[in-house]
This record gives C-alpha cells, sequence and structure tokens, in this order.
C-alpha cells in the first residue's frame, strides 16, 4: 500500500457560518475565548492497494485553533463497491477487484466529506 498524503484544511468563520445549522444542531461546542476555525486533515488523500488488502483513512477535526480535539461520528463509503469493500462504521476499506474509485471519510454534523482516490491492482 502507498503511504498516500495527508490533506489538511482550514474553514474559517465564513463557512463555519455557512454551516450554521449543522454546528447548532450537533453537540459541537466550541469553549469562550477559541476561534470558529474547524481544522481538518485526514490521510490517505490517494493509495494503491492489491486485491485483498485492507487500510483505513483517518481524519482529525480541531477547534480552538488545534487545541481541542473534536470526536465526530465518521462514516464511510464509495463510489464503486465492486471495486472496494467499505466498513460503513468502523471505515475498514478492502480490495475486491482492479479498478479505480473514490472512498469517502464523512463527518456529517459538520458537512464533510473527505475524498481518497483509491487504486486496486
Amino acid at each position: 500500500m502507498d503511504a498516500g498524503r495527508s490533506r489538511p484544511i482550514r474553514f474559517g468563520v465564513a463557512v463555519v457560518l455557512a454551516f450554521g445549522l449543522a454546528l447548532l444542531s450537533s453537540s459541537c461546542f466550541v469553549p469562550t475565548g477559541c476561534d470558529t476555525v474547524l481544522g481538518i486533515s485526514y490521510h490517505p488523500v490517494d493509495t494503491t492497494i492489491r486485491v485483498g488488502e485492507s487500510f483505513h483513512p483517518v481524519m482529525n477535526l480541531t477547534s480552538c485553533g488545534g487545541t481541542k480535539n473534536l470526536s465526530p461520528v465518521l462514516r464511510y463509503s464509495a463510489d464503486d463497491t465492486t471495486v472496494v469493500q467499505v466498513d460503513a462504521i468502523g471505515g475498514k476499506i478492502t480490495g475486491r477487484a482492479s479498478g479505480q474509485t473514490t472512498a469517502y471519510v464523512s463527518a456529517d454534523q459538520y458537512g464533510i466529506k473527505a475524498p481518497v482516490a483509491v487504486t486496486v491492482r
């Protein structure tokens, strides 16, 4: 399996406000004195695996300038489940057949869906 790359994403106040209802309806609490920037990093961004091989994408979310780790419920999916098998809750993604697809790590309460390009050989 390729190590892949990490992709940090920063959302500013305007984007966070655009997620207003999602943030208000979630249990997200930004303590007094914190900024409203949501920090997001996930990896891999892309990976190549063999049929039968597995990997587990990772997503980290933070607030308060990276000092407060958030613990969202993560969900996992893929565009083509003939190429990969996905454990929607546990996150294990296993190659089923040669091909390419996009897998996703989602934190629905924050409106985030991060893509992972997957090639199975």
